[in-house]
């Protein structure tokens, strides 16, 4: 199963290691542009947080947010199962489902931790 994780928090990435061990994790958008890039991969889930750099409730059109990674997704158009937006900003996810759902990608929002979120990993887990 191909899994990829966007987040800049430590504690999380370590967390989501930790439930979903081959998982593949990046810090930043371009890390994950680079990985969603190689478009043999077939990705079953991608995990898209927002604001990334340790800031927060940042502008949807910066290119170091999780926004410009829905939009690269939305243009390049890898083959992806279902993308989870976990991002507490919710003006940024908003933005980043709409580009998603535009595109025709199979969304969720589901914020880190939150009962949603918990059950989409144990979904996962049960599949491995």
């Amino acid at each position: 199963m191909n899994i990829l994780f966007l987040d800049d928090n430590g504690t999380r990435q370590k967390w989501f290691k930790s439930e979903l061990p081959s998982a593949i994790c990046v810090w930043n958008s371009g890390e994950a542009i680079v990985e969603l890039g190689n478009l043999n991969i077939e990705w079953d889930y991608v995990f898209l947080d927002h604001d990334l750099g340790d800031e927060v409730y940042v502008d949807s059109t910066r290119k170091d947010t999780g926004a410009e990674v829905a939009r690269y997704i939305a243009a390049q158009q890898p083959k992806i199962g279902l993308v989870v937006i976990h991002s507490f900003n919710h003006d940024g996810a908003k933005e980043m489902l709409h580009t998603l759902r535009t595109a025709k990608y199979y969304t969720s929002r589901a914020m880190f931790g939150s009962e949603l979120f918990k059950d989409i990993i144990k979904n996962i887990q049960t599949k491995n």
